[in-house]
């Protein structure tokens, strides 16, 4: 498999006071690479490529020894693109005339005989994901009363779905 994969991850831990704490971690990926996933030859290889963004916040609060309140918010953002992998070879693939007749320019071709299961590729090529985007928020707020716990809380989360598959 031939790929290239960035990634860096940072994390922060801070003790505001003995009531009070902050953490927060952001993970950044940038992949790009040949998949050897279902091919019939190595030529035909799945060209990915991917950004990944994650980060987050958590925020602890102990206004007293029998409750504890925990906020977090976090952020999600995908973007995925996955083509013929010989169109690398050929030059820029012409997505545009691929799209609007069906022509088949490049990948394994789509090969059908009556009676048996089809072979070939890229009838669903290219496949866009994103850019994707979740973000949430939750709270939640945990009490202790005798031998009770009891933990309250809600979460609060919003999806964006840009993606599709073109054939």
């Amino acid at each position: 498999m031939t790929s290239t994969s960035y990634n860096g991850l940072a994390k922060v831990d801070y003790t505001i006071n003995e009531k009070h704490s902050i953490n927060g971690e952001l993970f950044m990926n940038s992949f790009a690479g040949l998949a050897t996933q279902n091919q019939v030859a190595e030529y035909w290889r799945t060209n990915t490529q991917n950004q990944s963004r994650l980060g987050g916040i958590h925020y602890t609060w102990l206004p007293s020894p029998t409750v504890v309140n925990e906020a977090k918010m976090g952020i999600n953002h995908v973007h995925q693109f996955s083509g013929p992998g010989d169109c690398l070879s050929i030059g820029q693939p012409d997505y545009a005339s691929y799209l609007n007749t069906g022509a088949q320019s490049c990948g394994f071709p789509n090969i059908a005989i009556t009676g048996f299961t089809g072979l070939g590729c890229c009838s669903s090529f290219p496949k866009i994901q994103g850019p994707d985007w979740t973000t949430e928020f939750l709270d939640g707020l945990s009490w202790t009363k005798g031998k009770h716990n009891f933990k309250f809380g809600g979460e609060l989360r919003r999806m964006i779905y840009n993606g599709g598959t073109f054939s």
